[in-house]
């Protein structure tokens, strides 16, 4: 009995003290919880990606040269400190080479000890989507693809294809989000498959390509996929006025039994009326449900977070059943990213403002209790903590979990004349 006393004292002890340290700002991460990356040259910059191998973080940025876009990579250890050992002391500029525009993407840690990069292709009248694997060391994995890189020229009428969101299956295969828009900027989803070593993937549908059966939707956007731990692929974006939500079966096929032949089309409510949805983030819960969050699509933008059961409905115990339309600020919110939190909750990470409005625009980051309502134990009571870095935008783009009790925030902090700094937040949450 005195055992089961003391590890029930104990739990206890480590739920009061995370209660105390939610939501505030992890002072242990770079300087006092903060990190400024500094790119070579004094470029403006801003952060797109995270991603932890190892005891290394990674951090995909866009810096512009003349006008145009570029992808760098900065390597820092896993508590915010710059990395030297990373590429070119810390740094990888022109990742795709010298001379290629692109926009970064995401990156992610792969199988073969270190990580791939996703970007959009700038530097030719086509926009395609471009896809490079690094070593842990940010040198070129030249076994991938052709010396490392690869520019995906996918087949069918396209204006452009614009890449958004990657991740590598447990075989070992390496599946893209992709939006291909037509020369009436019309668009549809599409899912293309690679081998690990970064050719098309004739086993999946037409030659690696998958296209989202949507024909009643002139306009469909995939925002990114991932995969559950039972190999199962989650996709999804928006339509013209629905939020949207695809799973595949082992099959490769759409789930039957989630919503209707696999997919969910979400609204929600503002006001008396119901309004799209655009999805950012989705993420597999314990239970074999999903955290789905991201914003209304009309003006101001609010953000949105919601649970689904494992057959696609949304969750009756959230929110009656209901997305969670949280407007925090006048000027728009929005979630990109989300993740599980303690005893059931779901955390929220984005921006207020929206980059169309600098006024009011900050880091954000939101608990929610298994109800849909903000937690009060989080935020000093609000459930919110919003984070101002400069005097200008500070607009969030990209976070990461390096472990259940933290969340790194990236993006950019803009400065009043319009100069960008590469920055990243750590909280506890």
């Amino acid at each position: 009995m005195e055992e089961i006393h003391f590890q029930f004292s104990y739990v206890s002890q480590i739920r009061m003290l995370n209660d105390v340290r939610s939501c505030t700002i992890d002072r242990a991460f770079g300087k006092e919880g903060k990190v400024e990356i500094e790119f070579p040259g004094g470029v403006a910059s801003g952060v797109h990606g995270l991603a932890v191998n190892g005891s290394r973080l990674v951090v995909l940025a866009q810096y512009r040269e003349g006008g145009l876009p570029y992808v760098a990579l900065a390597g820092l250890t896993a508590d915010g400190q710059p990395d030297a050992s990373f590429g070119e002391r810390g740094f990888v500029m022109a990742s795709f080479g010298q001379g290629v525009s692109a926009m970064p993407v995401e990156v992610i840690a792969c199988a073969e000890d270190g990580f791939l990069v996703l970007a959009e292709d700038r530097s030719h009248d086509v926009n395609r989507p471009l896809l490079a694997r690094f070593k842990s060391d940010g040198t070129l994995d030249t076994r991938f693809g052709d010396g490392g890189m690869v520019r995906l020229e996918l087949m069918g009428p396209t204006a452009y294809d614009e890449p958004y969101g990657l991740i590598q299956q447990q075989n070992g295969k390496i599946l893209i989000a992709v939006t291909r828009f037509d020369d009436e900027a019309q668009s549809c989803g599409l899912l293309v498959r690679l081998t690990a070593c970064g050719s098309l993937d004739g086993s999946f549908h037409d030659g690696g390509v998958w296209q989202l059966p949507l024909c009643d939707e002139p306009n469909v956007w995939l925002e990114g996929v991932t995969e559950l731990g039972d190999g199962r692929i989650v996709a999804w974006g928006a339509t013209d006025g629905e939020g949207l939500v695809l799973r595949m079966g082992h099959d490769g096929q759409p789930d039957p039994v989630f919503g209707t032949a696999g997919i969910v089309r979400v609204t929600a409510p503002r006001g008396r009326n119901r309004v799209g949805v655009e999805f950012y983030d989705v993420i597999e819960r314990q239970n074999g449900g999903l955290i789905v969050s991201g914003s209304t699509d009309r003006l101001p933008y609010a953000a949105v977070i919601g649970h689904m059961t494992a057959d696609g409905r949304l969750d009756p115990a959230f929110n009656g059943g209901d997305v969670t339309v949280t407007p925090i600020s006048r000027y728009g919110s929005r979630w990109v990213h989300c993740q599980p939190g303690p005893e059931g909750k779901s955390v929220a990470a984005g921006l207020t403002g929206i980059p169309y409005n600098a006024q009011e625009t900050e880091f954000l980051v939101g608990r929610f209790g298994t109800d849909g309502v903000l937690d009060p134990q989080f935020g000093e009571g609000s459930g919110i903590r919003r984070t101002d870095i400069e005097p200008g935008a500070d607009v969030a783009r990209c976070a990461l979990a390096p472990d259940p009790q933290r969340l790194i925030l990236g993006g950019t902090a803009n400065l009043n004349q319009g100069v960008g700094k590469s920055y990243l937040v750590c909280y506890f949450i």
